[in-house]
């Protein structure tokens, strides 16, 4: 068997050959930067080609590589060098002497594809957020890798229209993690024709000239590499193979026989054999099944060379520490030896037989003549010469092995322990294709377990699953009722599956999508056939063929379909086949629509229609010639300086009367006719019981149009226009204000929306699609003016002239603002956690999709479903016992694999490119994503459903906060939100109304319940969307900034413009919960004791409820706040102040102060009787020295006479107006000074 085995190993690990596929390689062996091949002529450009003067030592000191510092490249320039619908870029990269994980503000470009000067394809480390990140055909992942100085590391890039993957040092990474992108759609890939493939293109952007990089092995090729091929050129340099727990196992067992060859080598397909391990007397016996036809069998002589022939063997380790090695053959030939000496002839007893396709082994030895004591080290193997498969082992072989005699892998076998009857694994199922099925025998009083461990660190206990591509080890062991183990097999093996699947149901089409790449399998077309079945009948079956090794195949879903059923989706392709579960929900949430209806919530009215004059809660709309309203009154006060115009090249539109169509209470119908030079206007709108007016307006040409330019414009006075939110706070540094709308990445970032506001009243504007618009993004399109009287805006919505041959559509909004007045009930409640007694509200199910298992645990963040519904509603129940009330942690509108709509839901509803969360369930230890969704999709109904459930079955829980409610922009065209504009340019949306919609069937549901609902997207608030909520929670968006600045930043990172606009409560129309970040920095940051001293302690605290008390906003604990913490002492204040009834005087709109030393604010809270005090004084230092107050006041403003003696209650000392005018207040202290005494 020696030789032999040398073989099948010298093969399975040296054997290269040419790649098939390879389209351009460097190994720069030849000590220049000439690629060693190539498919035609490449020009190569940046350093000299010549590398004999800069040698430079590849990975693992092999071999020659190419060192670069950031002011070198090399280019590749050819003709059909990359492949842009499929193919895979590899090579090695070492940071010389900057670090991936630590390289502060740099960017760093590995690998860019250029077309033109057009970036097509990019692999960089992106600044301060040390990511690395991937880009190409509109698909982006990134990883987060911990790369030291000095360290080698292997780079593969893969692509086809499923997916996007990016490997780092050979590991596969999961379908679901950050690393990898699912093409839902064929992706639009560039033309790469006459492309410029760049190594370290670090010219242009932010980088770090000092930086040094390594490179190595530079390939491409025109397919996508196969996680086993990745690996093993991976593992060529760096064997990742470690020494896995070694079997053991009791007797009588069942022991696997199977592919244990090192991992580097191509698996092949297993046929699982075994040997049946017992014990007569004394003597050891050995039952092996084979599962081939044992056809090599033509040796009959002992102690021939049977290893040439099918053959058995078996390998032990005496107590005389000699090894004994046995071979049987299909002809029941023997060959033994002691320490490979074959004139050592033992007792054994040994027979054997064929069938058809597996033939039997039968070999009975002393125990004398093996030498055993109660244990005994050995192994088991079979190699099977005729049929060309590798040889198989019980006990996993090392990578340096020397054979199935190397002693330094043998398992264990215990001869003398109590007999539990037959145990072991019978069948893996097939984990090439990544079916895994373990099939075993297990005796009564035992217990059996297998726990899958892949490369990426996710652990699964199962038996049977389906196993994503790339490494895993197997654990399976068996537990006698003692707990004790009698029974442990481990096994190393790579999941690399000739036929891949992904099934997604498409809501909108009625259909279930398959997406199948069987290009590893060899074939470049293929017949096929899809079935779709359950409890053995088929429902859809659909046959097929695909001229390339990539296809997606659509089957229609019958109406009939039975509901709540997984499926089975298995596809045949040639020889190969697939199945993957298919969940198809319950499809009630969506015909019943729970929330959908012409409710007004509170504290709004139905709206109001007199004449052309439209009335909701403390606002006026008055409409005369067109849509767009001549005036708005909100609170009494006018907004509108001139009323909103559109014009088109220099002329505005010339509109028919306004007309009303149907007022459904909740909002009215407004529709115009107008005309311009060359085509005719429309519009169509909705006047909601909030304020938002949102107007469609449609402009078609009679014939092709030119368009020199289109603007929009409005004026608002001067008093409503002093500050401006877009929607982050932007300060009036002169009177004009220049910014540009546009729309990109993922999530709404810059100037989205137009905000003017006066102190309180203002008025906003925003519009839903770059649809139809022309934006350069160097150039200005907004501009706000500013002179004594009024604020002009001007919105240009073409860059440049532009051609109009169709109708072109934009959706824009208006509102008047504040939408409603703030809960100021809010301000004496606390939201903390149930170990923080002061606690009002506290949260549960927050991220208990990836947190340990509780009683509180939800299946995931979109349904709202408890795991368990008894339990949750006990564990409520005991949290109302203690007096706390509970509110939800949610995430509205996003979706994960655990909840059971996602099949059928995710593609259809996904908002794309989407902002993904990484998740683990609790259950399974698995990794998964958590997505958005638009919140006009069906997800909306799913949400709205089960919300409705659970308050109705869990009238413990008061309420939920949802978090991640920001306004994300989307390209998904399924419904609706991408697609191609009038001017043939492609659009996305920025899913302002689509929140709202979700929202407000959010809060019908809370008001039904009468349950509280929070929102929180950071600040980005957006009053036509989040004020249909009751508290809003910002604050979380300066964790960074708070980190640099803990000590003083809460008064010196926020501007106090931003305090009185963006953080206030009555310009917002909601209650401010701050999300303070003191006790989470540390605790994220895993700071060191003293800095989390420091950030923890009352001063600190102090200097954080600073700005609350000057800007009246309250503040939540974020769980780690200690018990005896400011934040709690200011809580139980503000509740035996009995802040609810108080009305709230900020030092920039009612200033009472005569005289005060210059960083000195003082804002006031007046009460109209049934309180404690009639005034409470806010003064606060805003500076960090201690300051001289020097106060004197305006008693006859404030509204009572001057008192004699003043009462700090932070403090309880009392003060003379002498005295409180001479004391010197720490920098960021604050007092709270009532009059001392009666009042």
């Amino acid at each position: 068997m020696k030789k032999i085995f040398y073989l099948f190993l010298l093969f399975s690990l040296s054997a290269t050959g040419a790649e098939p596929g390879l389209l351009l390689y460097s190994s720069f062996n030849k000590f220049s930067t000439v690629p060693d091949f190539s498919v035609g002529q490449v020009k190569t450009e940046g350093i000299p080609s010549e590398l004999q003067l800069r040698m430079y030592k590849g990975p693992k000191g092999k071999d020659n590589g190419v060192e670069l510092n950031n002011r070198e490249f090399i280019s590749y320039t050819g003709t059909g060098i990359i492949n842009p619908e499929h193919g895979t870029i590899s090579f090695w990269v070492k940071p010389v002497n900057w670090k991936m994980h630590d390289g502060g503000k740099y960017f760093h470009k590995l690998i860019t594809v250029r077309r033109k000067n057009k970036l097509l394809l990019r692999l960089l480390r992106e600044g301060s957020s040390n990511m690395l990140t991937l880009h190409y055909a509109g698909g982006k992942v990134y990883a987060k890798p911990k790369w030291e100085l000095g360290e080698w590391h292997k780079i593969d890039i893969t692509w086809n229209s499923s997916s996007l993957k990016l490997y780092i040092d050979g590991k596969t990474p999961k379908n679901d993690s950050s690393q990898v992108k699912i093409f839902r759609e064929t992706p639009k890939f560039p033309n790469l024709d006459g492309t410029v493939l760049y190594l370290n293109d670090n010219m242009t952007w932010l980088v770090n000239p000092e930086w040094k990089t390594g490179y190595d092995e530079f390939k491409v090729y025109d397919r996508v590499l196969s996680p086993s091929e990745i690996l093993a050129d991976y593992e060529k340099y760096y064997p990742s193979r470690k020494m896995i727990e070694k079997p053991f196992a009791g007797i009588p067992a069942v022991l696997p026989i199977c592919h244990q060859i090192p991992v580097a080598a191509k698996p092949r397909e297993e046929r699982l054999a075994t040997v049946t391990v017992t014990r007569k007397q004394d003597r050891l016996i050995l039952d092996y099944m084979v599962p081939n036809p044992g056809a090599s069998c033509s040796l009959t002589r002992r102690d021939g060379e049977l290893w040439l022939n099918d053959a058995v063997e078996f390998h032990a380790l005496g107590k005389d520490g000699k090894a004994r090695q046995f071979i049987v053959n299909p002809a029941g030939s023997l060959y033994d030896s002691l320490e490979k000496n074959a004139s050592w002839n033992s007792r054994a007893r040994v027979s054997a037989r064929r069938e058809k396709d597996k033939w039997y082994a039968h070999l009975e030895i002393p125990l004398e003549d093996l030498q055993a004591g109660n244990t005994l080290p050995a192994n088991f193997g079979v190699s099977s010469p005729s049929s060309k498969a590798y040889p198989y082992t019980w006990s996993p072989l090392l990578a340096d092995t020397t054979g199935f005699s190397d002693r330094r892998s043998f398992g264990t076998l215990q001869l003398d322990g109590p007999e539990t009857g037959l145990i072991g694994v019978t069948g893996f199922g097939n984990l090439t294709t990544g079916d895994l099925a373990v099939e075993y025998l297990k005796a009564p009083g035992t217990t059996a377990e297998c726990i899958i461990k892949t490369a990426n660190g996710d652990i699964s206990k199962t038996f049977r699953k389906n196993l994503s591509a790339g490494q895993a080890e197997l654990v399976f062991s068996v537990k006698d009722s003692s707990g004790k183990t009698i029974y442990r097999f481990s096994r190393d093996f790579v999941v690399n599956p000739p036929l891949l699947m992904t099934v997604m149901g498409n809501c909108y089409a009625g259909t279930i999508d398959c997406r199948l790449d069987f290009s590893a399998s060899g074939m470049k077309q293929a017949d096929g056939l899809i079935t779709v079945s359950k409890d053995g009948r088929c429902y859809i079956r659909k046959e097929f063929r695909s001229d390339k090794g990539e296809c997606e195949i659509s089957l229609p879903v019958p109406k009939d379909l039975p509901e709540a059923s997984t499926y089975t989706v298995e596809a045949k392709v040639g020889k190969f086949s697939i199945r993957k579960p298919f969940r198809y929900p319950d499809m009630t949430p969506y015909r019943q629509r729970v929330a959908v209806n012409h409710d007004v919530p509170r504290p709004w009215h139905a709206v109001k229609v007199a004449g052309n004059t439209v009335s909701v809660l403390d606002r006026t709309y008055h409409f005369e010639a067109g849509p767009l309203p001549v005036q708005t009154v909100s609170r009494g006060q006018k907004l509108l300086a001139a009323q909103p115009a559109w014009i088109l090249n220099g002329k505005p539109l010339r509109w028919n009367a306004v007309r009303f169509g149907r007022n459904y209470g909740d909002y009215v119908e407004i529709f115009a006719d107008g005309s311009f030079d060359g085509g005719k206007a429309q519009s169509a709108g909705e006047l909601w019981f909030d304020g938002m007016y949102k107007f469609r307006i449609t402009l078609t040409p009679s014939a092709p149009l030119k368009l020199n330019s289109m603007h929009l414009t409005w004026s608002v006075f001067r008093d409503a226009a002093r500050y401006l939110l877009v929607p982050g706070y932007v300060p009036w540094k002169t009177d004009t204000i220049k910014r540009t709308w546009t729309l990109s990445g993922n999530k709404a970032k810059g100037c989205t929306m137009v905000w003017l506001t006066g102190f309180v009243n203002g008025f906003a504007w925003s519009c839903d699609s770059n649809a139809n618009w022309i934006i350069d993004p160097n150039r200005h399109n907004i501009s706000i003016v500013r002179n004594d009287r009024q604020a002009d805006v001007k919105v240009s919505i073409l860059a440049k002239s532009a051609v109009l041959e169709k109708p072109a559509a934009y959706t824009m909004v208006f509102q008047a603002t504040p939408p409603k007045r703030p809960d100021s009930s809010f301000r004496e409640i606390c939201f903390g956690a149930r170990w923080q007694p002061k606690s009002d509200y506290v949260e549960i199910g927050g991220h208990s999709w990836s947190g340990p298992l509780t009683d509180e645990h939800i299946t995931g963040v979109v349904g709202m479903v408890p795991a368990d519904m008894a339990k949750f509603r006990k564990a409520m129940q005991n949290l109302h016992g203690k007096g706390f009330k509970t509110r939800m942690y949610g995430m509205p509108t996003h979706m994960g694999k655990p909840d059971d709509a996602y099949d059928w839901l995710f593609k259809g509803c996904a908002t794309l490119p989407g902002f993904p969360w990484e998740a683990r369930d609790p259950l399974t230890k698995e990794r998964y994503l958590i997505e958005p969704c638009c919140g006009h999709t069906p997800v909306s109904d799913l949400h709205a459903w089960n919300l409705d459930r659970l308050y109705r079955e869990v009238p413990e829980l008061d309420g939920c906060y949802f978090d991640i409610m920001s306004n994300f922009t989307c390209k998904n065209p399924l419904h609706g939100c991408a697609g191609t504009d009038a001017f043939g340019h492609p659009f996305q949306t920025l899913n302002i109304f689509h929140r709202r919609a979700h929202a407000l069937r959010i809060l019908k549901i809370h008001q039904k319940y009468n349950r509280t609902f929070g929102v929180h997207a950071h600040n980005a608030y957006y009053p036509f969307v989040h004020d249909l909520g009751d508290y809003w929670m910002p604050g979380e968006e300066l964790f960074s900034a708070i980190a640099a600045n803990p000590e003083w930043g809460y008064l010196e990172v926020v501007s106090p413009e931003a305090y009185q606009s963006a953080w206030n409560s009555e310009i917002r129309g909601m209650a401010f919960i701050a999300c303070t970040q003191l006790t989470r920095i540390p605790r994220i940051l895993k700071l060191p004791k003293k800095e989390v001293a420091k950030m923890r302690s009352d001063e600190y605290f102090v200097h954080a409820l600073a700005p609350s008390i000057l800007y009246d906003y309250c503040c939540g604990a974020f769980g780690a706040d200690p018990l005896k913490s400011p934040l709690f002492k200011l809580v139980t204040l503000r509740k035996e102040i009995k802040m609810a009834s108080a009305r709230f005087h900020g030092y920039w709109t009612d200033p009472i102060t005569v005289e005060s030393a210059p960083p000195i604010r003082v804002s006031w809270y007046s009460w109209s009787g049934n309180a404690p005090h009639s005034r409470m004084l806010c003064i606060v230092n805003t500076s960090r020295k201690p300051v001289r107050t020097g106060l004197k006041f305006n008693w006859e403003k404030i509204g009572i006479a001057e008192p004699a003696v003043l009462t700090d209650l932070w403090t309880g000392k009392k003060y003379t107006s002498q005295e409180l005018e001479n004391y010197q207040l720490k920098g960021h202290n604050f007092m709270l000074m009532v009059p001392a005494g009666a009042e």
